[in-house]
């Protein structure tokens, strides 16, 4: 749990801030950003199990948990001026750009994951790599957007996590591959240039889930795991069992940074920037 707000954080001029809301199968996280001068003065983060659990919760009984939560988020008391709301569903398809249609959109969303009668299928263009992302959301969590922010859930976390590490190292010409890790799943993303070469979830069950699959991916690429430099973000630390047993397939290891646009309010020294990669590039995906 963390909970930080910058003491230059002005309650009266919250209007002029931007709320970020990152919904998770296991709990959520807040941030809020200063536009003007583009610091970041406060965060929350919530996990329903702890951290690096493999527990998924009902999404009833994690909205339960969340509506509880929100109501003492000392974040959650101000009006702000600009709130982006984001949830991250481990099912996703990415579609080519013109094929969905609202008709059309379950049948693409079916072909790789199965739809509860709890979940409603949405779609939202990525603006870069050309595609369009179809995904499911809890019903739930559409019901908490509407009831604590009075809107609909924008978009799905891995539009803004293709769009953040797009933005990041569009300038880069050679392949690069990274690896985000959040609670029970696990994202591994390739991208060389502004072009998405490959993008998949997985679910995490134990440590060696993780470097089983991104050993099989990039060796069903081609690629020879031990030549590439893997980026991590979200759920990994450099002291966690996924990261010892990556350094053991992979030489070259290291974590993300935090882009150019933003800067901290000194109360995040100690935040790891990494593990809220998508979170803090909310507000700069539009």
């Amino acid at each position: 749990m963390i909970n930080l707000i910058d003491p230059t954080f002005d309650k009266f001029r919250t209007e002029k801030y931007r709320l970020s809301v990152l919904f998770r199968p296991d709990g959520y996280s807040l941030s809020v950003l200063d536009p003007r001068t583009r610091i970041f003065l406060g965060m929350s983060d919530f996990q329903l199990n702890g951290s690096n659990s493999i527990v998924i919760a009902s999404p009833d009984t994690l909205c339960q948990r969340i509506q509880a939560r929100f109501r003492e988020e000392e974040l959650l008391l101000y009006k702000y001026g600009q709130v982006d709301v984001v949830y991250a569903s481990p099912k996703v398809t990415l579609v080519p750009p013109g094929f969905v249609k609202d008709e059309t959109m379950e049948e693409y969303f079916r072909f790789n994951h199965p739809l509860s009668a709890s979940e409603k299928v949405l779609c939202r263009n990525i603006p870069v790599g050309e595609m369009t992302a179809v995904y499911s959301l809890p019903s739930c969590i559409s019901r908490l957007a509407n009831e604590f922010f009075h809107k609909e859930v924008d978009q799905c976390s891995a539009s803004i996590l293709i769009q953040g590490l797009v933005k990041d190292n569009a300038h880069i010409l050679t392949r690069q591959v990274f690896v985000n890790v959040w609670g029970s799943y696990f994202d591994i993303i390739i991208i060389q240039g502004r072009k998405l070469q490959y993008y998949n979830t997985f679910r995490k069950q134990a440590a060696d889930d993780l470097v089983y699959f991104v050993v099989y991916v990039l060796e069903q690429m081609g690629f020879v795991p031990a030549e590439e430099v893997i980026t991590l973000t979200g759920d990994i630390v450099s002291d966690s069992d996924e990261f010892r047993l990556l350094t053991q397939f992979i030489d070259r290891l290291h974590f993300a940074g935090m882009n150019e646009l933003a800067e901290f309010s000194p109360v995040f020294s100690e935040v790891l920037v990494h593990k809220y990669f998508t979170l803090f590039n909310l507000p700069f995906c539009e």
